[in-house]
């Protein structure tokens, strides 16, 4: 039920919210969530595919925050901040669904025998995944926290411009030039 004494203009900026929320001011954290909710819920879904569970990890990710409002202290722009967590914690989840999936399929590909070495990946394909994975993460880290995020809504998540401005709260213009020059210094840093 929101507390209808205490009203929050629309313009507030996210600082203000931020500051009355860790104050525990319930109606700033629904104007923060009113304000953000459906376009952390479209994230949510490009990773999951499903609406349900979308819907549990946004809500999760609010409860998360309310819970921890008098330390929270998001860096940068709210929504990049709450996009990334949204992003780690759908991957997150994935992950958990992969494991369980690989689990079950190889438990019924093998009958349930306990062949151990049934269960192991072959070693030279984890390596490569691994050093990939390591090599773009390590690539990553060296670009601001603007241009990562753009290059992942892009990217990763198969954004539109449209929509990886719509997130950063610039326009779509500006998302194409940081994601260009995103991928221009991912070029330079990673020549020999």
């Amino acid at each position: 039920m929101r507390d209808s004494s205490r009203t929050v203009p629309a313009d507030i900026s996210d600082d203000t919210l931020v500051v009355r929320i860790r104050g525990g001011d319930r109606p700033a954290f629904d104007a923060l969530m009113d304000r953000y909710a459906d376009g952390l819920l479209r994230i949510a879904f490009g990773y999951l595919k499903s609406s349900a569970d979308a819907e549990d990890l946004v809500q999760d990710l609010f409860l998360s925050i309310w819970r921890t409002r008098e330390q929270w202290q998001p860096q940068g722009a709210v929504m990049a901040y709450l996009a990334v967590a949204v992003r780690r914690r759908a991957l997150n989840v994935l992950k958990h669904h992969r494991v369980e999936m690989t689990y079950a399929a190889r438990v019924a590909d093998e009958g349930a025998h306990d062949d151990v070495s049934a269960m192991t990946p072959p070693a030279d394909a984890e390596l490569a995944s691994s050093d990939e994975r390591a090599t773009l993460s390590a690539l990553l880290s060296q670009l601001s926290d603007r241009a990562r995020m753009a290059l992942l809504l892009r990217y990763d998540q198969q954004q539109s411009f449209a929509a990886v401005g719509e997130i950063m709260g610039i326009s779509a213009l500006a998302a194409r030039q940081l994601v260009w020059r995103a991928l221009e210094q991912l070029r330079r840093l990673h020549r020999p």
